[in-house]
């Protein structure tokens, strides 16, 4: 077992180090969007509405909305993940 020049000495691997994408990256997306879009809500609300039960009512509803997206989307997302290839339900092991 001889040492060839410029070969190393010991076999090495290159390993990468890689993660497969979640399918739940677009529901981080948009949960991302929401809170920016919601902070944007929450600072300009008193000038877009009057009255406090108003504002109150504006974010309320803004809140929800972007909840019940999230919750529709993951759900969504989920349900199409829940069956293999084969249409074999995961959750039975």
């Amino acid at each position: 077992m001889d040492h060839l020049e410029g070969e190393p000495s010991l076999p090495c691997k290159k390993r990468s180090f890689t993660v497969q994408a979640s399918p739940f990256n677009g529901v981080k997306l948009d949960l991302a969007v929401i809170c920016i879009i919601g902070l944007v809500v929450w600072v300009v609300h008193d000038q877009l509405v009057d009255n406090a039960l108003g504002q109150l009512f504006f974010l309320a509803a803004y809140g929800v909305l972007a909840s019940v997206w999230l919750v529709a989307k993951t759900r969504r997302i989920a349900a199409q993940h829940m069956f293999d290839g084969c249409g074999v339900d995961r959750r039975l092991g």
